[in-house]
């Protein structure tokens, strides 16, 4: 399975915590393009649009269609969308051969956004090798969405999964930005915090099967011997049973030694395995 980054540039959002990386692909207005359906956000994969990919490998286009009435938001890790190519194995299932490196910076996740009646473009690459299939692109959104199927080569090594996923962690020290991008170093009490919810979250996940891509923001209160008080959740776009994992893997990780910090902030981005 090969790390792509299909990246969307888009205006700012307000709501994340910011320093994240930006993208100059910006959506492109549609004016007489006949690309994707009235009323509906389309993925097309345009097999016969031939582009380069780089500089020895070429590739096609693919786009990203809004022609609903209204803007439409998107997660993203440092401007790049959760957009995969998935080809069909010798039992006649989809399976995924590219995945989003993840980022290691709380900061790098947030949302972009399509405008109506805009589309992004995407120049992806063709690939070749021994095992001949029908191939799709999947958006790994809030409900998945899936492009035209096409033909192909690929290399059966392709199948193979990626390390397994992981939540990166961000502690935002008395709940003031700390981390900048690339992330601020932590101090070995929030290392030791970090570490611990980690060691946690990677038990509790295998209680889950699989899930969309997603972002949990917790704002997390002590008490005067480090335990929990209280978890208050800032922001998320993960299903309920996600989120009470998050809180979960926080609980059972305390009591906590930050020399007298009452609170911090802790994000948890989730990758689709």
């Amino acid at each position: 399975m090969l790390g792509v980054f299909y990246e969307a540039g888009s205006r700012a959002d307000t709501d994340a915590p910011g320093g994240y990386a930006t993208s100059a692909n910006y959506p492109e207005a549609l004016g007489k393009n006949p690309f994707g359906i009235n009323g509906e956000i389309s993925l097309l994969a345009l097999t016969n649009d031939v582009r380069a990919f780089n500089t020895t490998n070429v590739g096609f286009r693919v786009v990203l269609v809004n022609r609903t009435d209204h803007e439409v938001s998107l997660d993203a890790s440092d401007s790049c969308i959760f957009l995969f190519q998935e080809a069909l194995d010798r039992d006649g299932k989809w399976r995924r051969i590219e995945y989003l490196p993840p980022s290691f910076c709380g900061n790098s996740y947030h949302s972009v956004f399509l405008p109506t009646n805009h589309y992004w473009a995407f120049i992806v690459p063709t690939y070749s090798g021994t095992f001949k299939t029908r191939l799709r692109f999947v958006l790994r959104d809030k409900q998945p969405i899936y492009s035209n199927e096409f033909d192909g080569r690929i290399n059966p090594a392709q199948f193979n999964e990626p390390p397994p996923p992981r939540f990166q962690k961000a502690i935002d020290k008395n709940s003031q930005p700390k981390l900048a991008h690339p992330p601020a170093k932590h101090s070995p009490e929030e290392s030791a915090v970090l570490d611990r919810i980690n060691l946690k979250w990677d038990a509790l996940m295998r209680e889950v099967v699989t899930t969309a891509p997603s972002r949990v923001m917790l704002t997390v209160n002590l008490d005067e011997h480090g335990k929990v008080a209280s978890i208050d959740v800032k922001k998320s776009t993960a299903p309920k049973d996600l989120v009470e994992i998050c809180k979960r893997a926080v609980q059972q990780s305390a009591p906590f030694d930050l020399k007298g910090q009452t609170s911090f902030d802790i994000t948890f981005n989730y990758e689709q395995p």
